[in-house]
């Protein structure tokens, strides 16, 4: 914003100074009476910021310079302050700036839920005020082998239903006041599960947790793409912020660790750094599984560096 207001000042001044000159070189014929150039740019200053000034003569001894410089200013002067107003506000109610307050966790799990894969990751506001009319959506984009594509190699992309959070049944809106674990259940129908014959029994099966395991192994290429949208209160300006989990970003059979706390006075306070942390899915092995973590009626504290990539999906 500060190099932005820069240079529209610069061209503020190149404006006085380049109409100041018409002015100046009109001095005689339009009975001006400019003792100095300094006059004529204060003269250019008062015509382009319509501040108001008495001329010597109101009709500039009716000469055709001032008859062309005057409006030619004036409209100049009006285009240039339509031109800052509008670029500061865009400046100021981009998108993209307001993005940069929605958090995305770094990783994302696959958990077991009732015998049942889950897909989990989760996302937080950082700013004061949510986004209104927040909405979400994840897509699973993944390669498989097709002799009929170049190159022998697919690409499908497949959108991802979610079970956590809950949309709004009535507009089907999500409520992020605070930060929300997103879920997908890997059930016959999620792109995530492995493929069986269409018309063979196993097709009407949910596949086993292992089964996903070894599937998604064997996959060449996958990443789940997550957008997450919304409108900015303040500028009523669409934002819309990105995420992608590849299967290096991805933990197995691990739960994410608590990042909300009541404080003294009963505020609800986000631990922003706990919000990537995972642990073991039991928590009683936590700290035999798990050295780094430390588990106690008070809560959860690190005790070493983040996970190493041994303990990843991959």
């Amino acid at each position: 914003l500060a190099k932005l207001l820069l240079c529209f000042w610069a061209v503020y001044i190149c404006s006085f100074l380049a109409f100041a000159v018409l002015w100046y070189y009109s001095n005689t014929n339009c009975n001006l009476a400019f003792g100095t150039f300094m006059e004529a740019i204060y003269f250019s200053i008062e015509t382009q910021m319509n501040i108001g000034y008495g001329a010597n003569d109101p009709t500039f001894d009716h000469c055709a310079e001032a008859a062309f410089v005057m409006p030619a200013q004036a409209l100049f002067g009006v285009i240039l302050d339509c031109a800052m107003i509008g670029m500061v506000f865009e400046h100021i109610s981009r998108g993209s700036n307001r993005a940069l307050t929605i958090m995305f966790s770094d990783t994302a799990v696959l958990q077991v839920v009732d015998d049942q894969a889950h897909f989990v990751f989760r996302v937080a506001e950082m700013a004061a005020n949510p986004l209104l009319q927040a909405v979400m959506q994840v897509y699973c984009v993944q390669h498989h082998e097709d002799p009929n594509e170049p190159g022998g190699i697919g690409v499908e992309v497949g959108a991802m239903e979610l079970q956590e959070p809950v949309a709004d049944a009535k507009n089907g809106v999500l409520f992020f006041g605070l930060p929300a674990t997103v879920m997908h259940r890997i059930d016959r129908h999620s792109p995530l599960a492995p493929r069986h014959g269409e018309d063979g029994p196993e097709s009407m099966k949910d596949p086993k947790p292992e089964e996903v395991r070894r599937h998604l192994r064997r996959r060449p290429y996958l990443e789940i793409v997550v957008l997450f949208g919304g409108i900015e209160d303040l500028s009523a300006s669409s934002v819309e912020a990105r995420h992608s989990y590849t299967l290096d970003d991805i933990y197995w059979d691990r739960i994410f660790a608590p990042c909300i706390v009541l404080d003294d006075h009963g505020w609800h306070s986000v631990d922003f750094e706990a919000l990537h942390e995972t642990v073991p899915a039991s928590w009683r092995e936590v700290a035999q599984s798990d050295r780094r973590v430390q588990w106690s009626g008070a809560g959860f504290q690190r005790t070493t560096s983040p996970q190493s990539l041994s303990e990843r999906f991959r």
